[in-house]
């Protein structure tokens, strides 16, 4: 957003003289609405650079000064005023965000203290506090009077005429072409009059790289201000309230409890639209570019009170309510009806639904009291409902497995035939609830790793499960301070895992009451070894964190080889394996697949599984096409149907690597001939080769450590698998 400065240098003894008429046609960046342009310019006088900065103002003859710095106030985040009203408006003092840190707030009686609403950069002051207002940051413009310096904000108006005359911000009207000063005049009467040459230079915020940190989205302070989204950088710099940075006027909804990105953009979903209090408006459901945070479009009806989102491909995304799920049109922005059988009757939140997730043909989405419903992702209609009375949440496996979160257990659903297995946890160990006052629930999954985390309803501990082992650690993690009289806990969905890392990333409150919720904080801890790797605590405020979102970087990577050779048996290729992104669940991508002539090879995908069959020798190609979180990749592989090769089935699938993580030396075992390649996730070869006399070994010492997919294939064998370089 740019704003203007105005350069000015030295002392003399009138600034009005060496200004003139302020240049309005200089203001690139404008407030307000009506024909009546006016300047206005603020002036410290408190040594820091630039001592003055310009905007520019479009009122009506009916408004006031006063109206004026309260709209431009509102407008600009990183301006803030303290004002104080008897009778009309005093300006008691004015702050400006000069370091870009995104800290607007004022100490007064040793209590840090917040705009009334985030959106408006407005404080008020009363006649016994006025003059004991500081700013918590030192390095920012603030001038105010005080006990031990008093002073006096004064504003002067000049006409295009030259003439200059003292306004009352309170009856004085704006008058087109003048400029109005606020300027700060300390108790002997000095002011800020400047000499020399006076430039009008553009001014704009530091940019912020979105795609190198994380994302947390807050609830916020209900009651007194809508949603917010708070950015940690990768140096650990927080970015406060960085879509209202991005879109100057702009909010969220009200208790803004879930964020995903998709398809490059970022939507927010909220309970509510409007701010309690109405002076201030958002959308239950924003959307916004992912990589600059500017508003796309924003919904206020949604067919309920928002709860979750999930992309169902690159045509269109479901929005989880109170009262069902609503379609969203992703090309053409639009909102769409709800699902039939997805609502429910006899309340508003008779048809409340949670988390959802999409994988293989389906989507899954949790509903209170129900279970898991089902949804066909190619004819939005509902296919099955799984019955779970008790369900909390749930979320997709790493081992590719939708996985549901009851009153006692873990429940496995299979995303090809929807059969369930059960899970029982020990009566110490539940997976929190959700429902109350919805959040998105702390269940969630490794992507490097086949473990399962949440927190432990009955205390403050993260519980890790093993898929592959079905070993169950209770107490992995515990928050820090529990032997402090006021604990740290879970704050709303309380964990998520980190794709690029396999880390935990926590957030927690303090427990008690009131000001103890301004206190919070944000853990990483090491998935593997559960230690505590890092704590970032946010600036104290009623942040109430509702969820970790991290930036999607990364594009789908297909690893098939370039030539199929069928025989008479099919060939199966696991697309866990043969399809990754680095930042995303390879069960998370969805997959479609085309055979060019049929009347040559036919393909098909059930679950996870690609199936190529030969239906005549011949040659054709086939195309995969896949969607990893919005993102599309394509790969074209030439297929050769031949008489079968002789070779016994058994012996062409069998292929071992070892040992799996590997340092320097990984052996392969396979058919004689086979021939293999290694890939990064983002698809570059690593090495190629040929396995002769049932054996190749490869020299990795060279590569970096990372995860690379190993394929192996021998006529129309092809095998898949993950290798850890350490």
């Amino acid at each position: 957003m740019k704003r203007y400065v105005l350069l000015l240098t030295a002392w003399a003894s009138s600034l009005f003289a060496l200004v003139g008429a302020y240049p309005l046609a200089d203001i690139a960046s404008w407030t307000g609405e009506g024909d009546t342009e006016v300047a206005l310019v603020i002036a410290w006088n408190d040594g820091r650079s630039p001592e003055a900065l310009a905007w520019g103002y479009r009122g009506t003859v009916e408004t006031t000064v006063i109206a004026m710095l309260n709209e431009v106030v509102k407008a600009d985040p990183r301006l803030f005023s303290l004002t104080r009203r008897q009778g009309g408006y005093t300006v008691d003092g004015l702050g400006f965000d000069l370091n870009g840190e995104n800290t607007v707030a004022l100490v007064v009686g040793g209590n840090t203290t917040y705009p009334k609403y985030q959106t408006s950069g407005l404080f008020t002051s009363t006649p016994g506090n006025y003059n004991r207002w500081t700013c918590t940051d030192e390095e920012d413009h603030w001038n105010s009077p005080s006990e031990a310096e008093p002073g006096v904000w004064r504003c002067l108006e000049q006409q295009p005429d030259g003439t200059t005359v003292e306004a009352d911000v309170n009856a004085t009207r704006l008058q087109a072409g003048a400029t109005y000063l606020f300027l700060y005049e300390k108790a002997d009467g000095s002011r800020p009059d400047y000499t020399g040459a006076v430039a009008v230079e553009p001014y704009e915020q530091a940019p912020v790289d979105y795609t190198q940190g994380l994302f947390l989205v807050n609830e916020d302070w209900y009651g007194w201000d809508n949603g917010t989204v708070n950015f940690l950088t990768s140096d650990g710099r927080w970015v406060y309230r960085a879509f209202r940075r991005e879109n100057p006027g702009e909010t969220l909804g009200v208790t803004t409890q879930y964020g995903a990105i998709y398809g490059g953009r970022f939507f927010f979903v909220s309970k509510q639209a409007n701010n309690t209090a109405g002076t201030s408006t958002g959308g239950r459901l924003v959307v916004a570019d992912a990589l600059t945070l500017k508003r796309v479009a924003a919904f206020d009806e949604i067919g309920g009170d928002g709860r979750s989102f999930v992309g169902v491909d690159e045509h269109t995304a479901y929005i989880g309510t109170s009262s069902g799920i609503t379609r969203l049109d992703l090309e053409s922005m639009s909102l769409g009806e709800t699902i039939a059988g997805t609502g429910g009757e006899g309340g508003l939140y008779a048809g409340q639904i949670g988390a959802m997730v999409r994988a293989g043909s389906y989507v899954f989405a949790a509903k209170q009291s129900v279970g898991v419903l089902v949804i066909d992702a190619a004819t939005h209609t509902l296919h099955a409902t799984i019955d779970l009375p008790t369900i909390s949440t749930l979320t997709l496996g790493r081992d590719g497995g939708v996985w549901a979160a009851d009153a006692t257990s873990l429940v496995r659903i299979d995303v090809a035939t929807l059969e369930t297995r059960s899970r029982l946890l020990p009566d110490d160990c539940r997976v929190s609830s959700t429902w109350g006052a919805w959040n998105a629930g702390s269940l969630c999954a490794a992507y490097r790793n086949n473990f399962l985390y949440f927190a432990n309803e009955k205390g403050n501990q993260i519980a890790r499960y093993h898929i592959p082992t079905d070993e169950l650690d209770a107490d992995f993690f515990t928050l820090p301070d529990q032997d402090k009289a006021y604990v740290q806990q879970f704050q709303g969905a309380g964990l998520r895992v980190d794709p690029r890392n396999d880390r935990l990333i926590v957030t927690a409150t303090q427990s008690g009451y009131l000001s103890h919720y301004m206190n919070n904080w944000v853990h990483v801890v090491d998935g593997l070894s559960g230690e505590l790797l890092g704590t970032i605590e946010l600036e104290p405020y009623y942040w109430f964190p509702a969820l970790p979102v991290f930036p999607d970087n990364e594009a789908p990577v297909i690893a098939l080889p370039d030539r199929l050779s069928i025989g008479r048996e099919p060939v199966k290729i696991s697309l866990l394996e043969a399809v990754t992104d680095a930042d995303n669940l390879s069960a998370s991508i969805v997959s479609a697949v085309e055979v060019e002539d049929s009347s040559v090879a036919t393909a098909r995908i059930s679950g996870y599984d690609l199936t190529v069959s030969g239906v005549s020798i011949g040659d054709t190609r086939l195309t995969l096409t896949v969607n990893s979180n919005g993102k599309k990749a394509t790969r074209t592989v030439d297929v050769q149907v031949t008489e079968a090769s002789g070779i016994d089935e058994a012996m062409c699938t069998a292929v071992e690597a070892w040992p799996n993580p590997v340092h320097d030396r990984l052996t392969i075992v396979a058919v004689d001939g086979s021939v293999f390649g290694l890939v990064d996730l983002r698809g570059i070869p690593v090495c190629r080769g040929v396995v002769s006399g049932g054996k190749a070994a490869v020299d990795l010492s060279s590569i970096a450590p990372g995860i690379y997919v190993l394929t192996v294939q021998n006529g129309g064998s092809v095998k898949n698998m993950r290798i850890v370089k350490r």
